[in-house]
């Protein structure tokens, strides 16, 4: 049971799944807003747990990321932007698995990451965190993204395996963000199994 003092740093999540990220956070002492996940078992799943998280009011959304219009949300919810601490979230990682078929951004399901950056750019929060599959660091760019700030990298490196990576780096230094990432084996980490992520800070 996570403790019922007051909560300085709130943060919303995307890509919730059964809120492994968003419980860990709340027991480091934040507090979840807004869970979000457009897969029906995984917020049935939040729902069943809600009584672990710091507040039972706690807003589960079963809904596609695409479908959030974020001023609208904060308005309806009257949350100010500056309360947030972070926008935190794990993308679909299916498109950058190197068991998959790495379609990357040309993949819908890695497409979404996009739609991910622009809600951080709405709400320009003091963190935000991408939490992700260990291909991330290695997926190429075939076809330019529409993204919502200019991309100032060469376009031939975009083409290479760091290609993904320099574009996010990129996309994040235009919002004003300082950005590093480390690769964690999680079986360090109590995991009962090899599981290498990505977090992006």
């Amino acid at each position: 049971m996570v403790s019922k003092t007051l909560k300085e740093y709130k943060f919303l999540s995307f890509f919730s799944g059964a809120g492994g990220l968003d419980y860990g956070l709340e027991l480091a002492g934040w507090e979840c807003l807004l869970a979000l996940d457009n897969d029906k078992y995984c917020t049935e799943t939040l729902k069943l747990n809600r009584h672990k998280f710091y507040s039972n009011n706690i807003d589960i959304k079963c809904m596609d990321i695409r479908d959030f219009r974020t001023n609208k949300y904060l308005r309806k919810n009257k949350i100010k932007k500056s309360d947030i601490f972070a926008v935190v979230g794990g993308p679909p990682c299916q498109a950058f698995s190197s068991a998959g078929k790495r379609l990357g951004l040309d993949d819908e399901r890695g497409n979404v990451s996009i739609k991910y950056l622009n809600i951080i750019d709405d709400i320009k929060p003091k963190y935000a965190i991408i939490e992700n599959v260990r291909g991330l660091l290695s997926t190429s760019i075939t076809i330019i993204p529409k993204t919502r700030h200019k991309i100032n990298v060469d376009p031939s490196l975009l083409g290479t395996k760091q290609g993904l990576m320099l574009l996010i780096l990129d996309q994040f230094k235009q919002m004003g963000y300082s950005s590093s990432f480390t690769l964690y084996d999680m079986s360090r980490y109590g995991v009962p199994q090899k599981r290498e992520r990505v977090i992006f800070i």
